[in-house]
This record gives C-alpha cells, sequence and structure tokens, in this order.
C-alpha cells in the first residue's frame, strides 16, 4: 500500500521569510541562536524552539502589541468577500489604498522595534533555514502535516467530494507529486504551503 506520510525522522525545511534582502517577519521569523537551537517565532508571539536534530524541545508566549487599526472609510469600511477582494487592488491604488498601507507599513515597524527586535536580540537570532521534524501543539492548529487538510481527509473518507468517482486516481497522482516536490504543510492558525526549499508557496 502507497504511504503518504513521510518518516517521523523527515527534515521539513522552513525558510526565513525576506523582504529586500532582511527578514519580513510575515508569518514568522527561522533561524538559529547562538547556543544552536533552532527557532520558529511566529507573528501571534509564539516561539518554539528545536534542537540540532529538529526536535521540538520547548516553546514561550509573549504577547505582542496590538496593530491599531486603520480609521475606516466609506472605500473599505468593514467590508469583506469576493466583491471587495475583486475591487482590492484598485483600492490599493486609490489615495486612500496608499495612506492604509503607509498606516500598517508604521504599524509593522513599530511592533517590529518594540517587540520582535528586543526578543530576537535577547535570542542572538540569525535568520535562515531551519529544518525540523514533524510535530504538532496540543490543543492548537500549530505544527507540520504532509498533506492539506482536504487531501488528508479524502484519503480517509471514501465518501469525500474531492475523491469523487472517477476522480481519486487522479487526486491520488496529485498527492504524489506533491510529496515528490517536497511540499507540506505549516499550521499557525492558518495554514501555509511550503515547498522543498522552504519558501512559502500558497497561504
Amino acid at each position: 500500500m502507497d504511504s503518504y506520510e513521510r518518516d517521523p525522522n523527515w527534515l521539513y525545511p522552513i525558510q526565513c521569510p525576506r523582504l529586500e534582502g532582511r527578514p519580513s517577519g510575515y508569518y514568522f521569523y527561522a533561524g538559529t541562536t547562538d547556543d544552536g537551537r533552532q527557532v520558529l517565532l511566529f507573528e501571534n508571539g509564539l516561539a518554539l524552539f528545536f534542537d540540532a536534530g529538529g526536535n521540538l524541545i520547548g516553546q514561550e508566549k509573549r504577547e505582542p502589541p496590538e496593530s491599531q487599526p486603520f480609521p475606516q472609510t466609506k472605500d473599505c469600511a468593514g467590508e469583506t468577500g469576493p466583491d471587495f477582494l475583486k475591487r482590492f487592488p484598485e483600492f490599493l491604488a486609490s489615495e486612500e489604498g496608499r495612506r492604509w498601507t503607509e498606516h500598517y507599513t508604521n504599524e509593522r515597524t513599530r511592533i517590529y522595534g518594540s517587540f520582535f527586535y528586543p526578543w530576537l536580540t535577547e535570542l542572538r537570532f540569525h535568520p535562515g533555514t531551519i529544518r525540523v521534524k514533524r510535530f504538532g501543539i496540543p490543543g492548537a492548529r500549530i505544527g507540520i502535516t504532509d498533506l492539506a487538510s482536504i487531501d488528508a481527509q479524502g484519503l480517509h473518507d471514501p465518501n469525500s467530494p474531492e475523491f469523487g468517482e472517477g476522480e481519486r486516481a487522479e487526486k491520488l497522482q496529485e498527492i504524489k507529486e506533491w510529496l515528490s516536490n517536497g511540499m507540506f504543510v505549516l499550521w499557525f492558525g492558518k495554514d501555509l504551503w511550503l515547498n522543498g526549499d522552504g519558501h512559502i508557496e500558497s497561504t
């Protein structure tokens, strides 16, 4: 029988997201410390620590400052849904959209300077690619899985609409290709699809 789960000792690469060559802090920071630990620090203030072999050895939670909301305007007040998403690029190009972008850029800079930078300095953090074993935090949607939830469910549920009659063989082939390409899912409330180099491919 085919296996759709990697060996427990498989090492999953997670690369620190960067912007203009520097750690961006989007979603998480990944790297190492002077004492040899590997660190995965999420934007919600949860830090996970791994040993050099990729084993989860500890965690720490600190509360980051809240981002101040952008004042609502008639252009974006409380809007959600597909219609707003369709015209979101148009909104970003507007004067109000530019102010919105500047506001949240400034907020990220403020939170980084007051919260993440001191903590990363305290850890003697070096951004880079970490390699860790599959893990899960009990009681939280935080961890690594080999497959997206919809595919994992379909494998174990013959009645899954995603694995309908005549489609199962095709879906199984897609899963095999996903695994052979090194893809996996990093969860922390939301799911991030990472490739075999540890880069985020989809959110």
